[in-house]
């Protein structure tokens, strides 16, 4: 049976006792050192996560804000449109609204 190609690490472990093959420890860690590290780490991951927030907000208020802008643009037009076409219209039998023009 061939050793899957994603699990090149597993050849090192007997497959019976989960032990390593040459009988060798794996790297040393300093564990004292890596968990005093995490306050930093935690530290920075807050600061990276308070920007990445801010910016998705800012992008969010751009996006409300142009399609303001867009909803406006286009009242704009439809009321030139009904001020330009009023007669074309009424003639019709299509009555708009009077409100719609302040």
């Amino acid at each position: 049976k061939e050793e899957e190609a994603w699990a090149t690490m597993l050849v090192d472990y007997d497959k019976e006792t989960g032990q390593r093959k040459d009988n060798m420890p794996g790297p040393n860690f300093d564990h004292k050192a890596v968990l005093e590290e995490f306050q930093y780490q935690d530290e920075d991951l807050n600061k990276a996560f308070f920007e990445e927030f801010r910016a998705f907000a800012h992008f969010q208020l751009l996006v409300v804000n142009a399609a303001d802008a867009y909803l406006e643009r286009e009242k704009i037009l439809f009321q030139k449109f009904l001020r330009e076409n009023r007669f074309k219209l009424l003639s019709n039998g299509i009555a708009p609204p009077k409100d719609i023009f302040n």
